[in-house]
């Protein structure tokens, strides 16, 4: 066994990207991703390389909720004098997730349309169907 976690996650950017070239000249691109909820909220930092950072540069902006597969590590250092810890992936797979499904559209109401109040609201489908 060589050591190796791999690990899959979904989790909100809290920034907005930023591709950066590394001293071979190799683009990359580093995320800032908040997974969990709440109190239980972890920050990990996310580096995709090459053509997956330049193709997914434009696609993706804060608070965008993204897929991501990589190499998970733990990164320990030191600032004013107290020890922290974070967890870093290096990705090989990384999709914005879309919001398809996720609100409703609005329907537009015509300007001159009359309410019954004598007419049901809903749909024309029954109310145990459901609406997809």
């Amino acid at each position: 066994m060589n050591g190796t976690i791999e690990c899959a996650f979904i989790g909100r950017l809290g920034q907005d990207p930023d591709l950066r070239t590394a001293a071979s000249g190799k683009p990359w691109m580093r995320l800032s991703l908040a997974v969990g909820r709440d109190d239980t909220t972890q920050w990990v930092t996310v580096a995709v390389f090459d053509d997956l950072a330049k193709g997914l540069i434009a696609k993706v902006k804060k608070s965008d909720r993204m897929y991501i597969e990589g190499r998970l590590t733990l990164q320990t250092w030191e600032k004013n004098g107290e020890q922290r810890a974070g967890l870093n992936v290096a990705a090989w797979r990384a999709e914005p997730l879309s919001q398809i499904g996720r609100q409703k559209p609005k329907r537009a109401k015509p300007e001159n349309a009359v309410v019954d109040p004598q007419e049901p609201i809903g749909n024309d489908l029954g109310e145990d169907a459901i609406p997809f």
